[in-house]
């Protein structure tokens, strides 16, 4: 196996045959050896001021202190002390853009999308939402998930108002499918 260190203002620009990938940070370790799979590493660790964009071929930018991503396309975020992890990108049904917060952010990919993502206090904000619980899940077969403390505001798409505190909080079901609301019918709200 091998490793590559660099250290002091990196800056990588990486294209693969499924998209591109920026990294600016202090420091990164790059393994190679056994177990190396499809992406060519076996573990990709990014420290000091981490800034990316693009995720191979999932879209999204963010900033954090530690980034980790292993072979098989999982890995995590960890803000630095008194930090935030902070993600940016679109909501891959709705395409409304999304700005994520949290402490540490856990994730899977597959397919050009996060196939599991999970966040620890996080606060998330949406055009027209905004939510804040101990814990965020959203997976592709289970839905999104919130517990612990959750607070969920915004605004339907009609403009009305709403909030909404609980303890957990569970999204499952397919935008788009449901028939066309009549007259007065309540709106889906997320």
């Amino acid at each position: 196996g091998s490793l590559l260190i660099a250290e002091g203002a990196v800056h990588a620009d990486v294209v693969t045959g499924e998209g591109e990938f920026t990294l600016d940070c202090a420091r990164v370790e790059l393994e190679r050896g056994p177990g190396t799979g499809a992406q060519g590493f076996r573990q990709l660790v990014a420290d000091g001021e981490v800034r990316f964009q693009g995720l191979q071929d999932f879209d999204v930018a963010g900033e954090c202190e530690l980034f980790v991503l292993e072979n098989d396309r999982s890995g995590y975020l960890e803000a630095g002390p008194g930090a935030r992890v902070l993600l940016r990108g679109r909501d891959p049904v709705s395409q409304k853009p999304y700005r994520l917060g949290a402490e540490r952010v856990d994730f899977t990919l597959e397919q050009g999308r996060a196939a599991r993502l999970t966040a620890r206090r996080p606060e998330l904000r949406m055009l027209g939402l905004r939510s804040k619980s101990a814990s965020f899940t959203a997976a592709a077969e289970q839905g999104v998930v919130l517990s612990g403390g959750v607070r969920v505001s915004g605004a339907t798409r009609n403009q009305v108002p709403f909030t909404l505190d609980a303890e957990r909080v569970v999204l499952v079901g397919r935008r788009g499918q449901a028939a066309p609301a009549a007259a007065g019918d309540e709106e889906e709200v997320l």
